[in-house]
């Protein structure tokens, strides 16, 4: 494994399950909660919207544990993989309701995690 390109995922995964938490909480859940919209749709969305969170300090801690605690590059595989179908949901978002790219901007931080993390691991040992 490239530690060196594995941190750089691990860093924008921590970063992206920090701005998600912190910023988008005040962003979009609170306003979701403030929302006229039904119930069942509001708290759906809203249980939606922590299991988002979740999945990305999941990811982050795959990344560490690829790095600092097994060293297995399985975990970064997976947090990347993680990544790209973000990124690949995030664009077919984009596109189905046309949406210009910026509305959307998760998929700047997405596509270097899944690319940084995909690289670090293209020459480890395959279990």
């Amino acid at each position: 494994m490239k530690q060196g390109l594995i941190f750089i995922a691990l860093t924008l995964a921590v970063t992206m399950t920090l701005v998600h938490f912190f910023i988008g909480g005040r962003l979009i859940a609170r306003p979701l909660l403030e929302s006229d919209l039904e119930t069942l749709a509001r708290m759906t969305l809203y249980l939606c919207w922590h299991g988002i969170t979740i999945v990305l300090a999941g990811m982050a801690l795959l990344y560490a544990d690829a790095l600092f605690w097994r060293k297995d590059p399985n975990s970064a595989r997976l947090a990347s993989g993680l990544a790209a179908a973000f990124f690949f949901l995030i664009w077919f978002v984009i596109a189905a309701f046309g949406l210009g790219p910026l509305q959307l901007p998760q998929w700047i931080v997405f596509a270097p995690m899944a690319v940084f993390g995909a690289l670090g691991v293209k020459h480890a040992n395959r279990a």
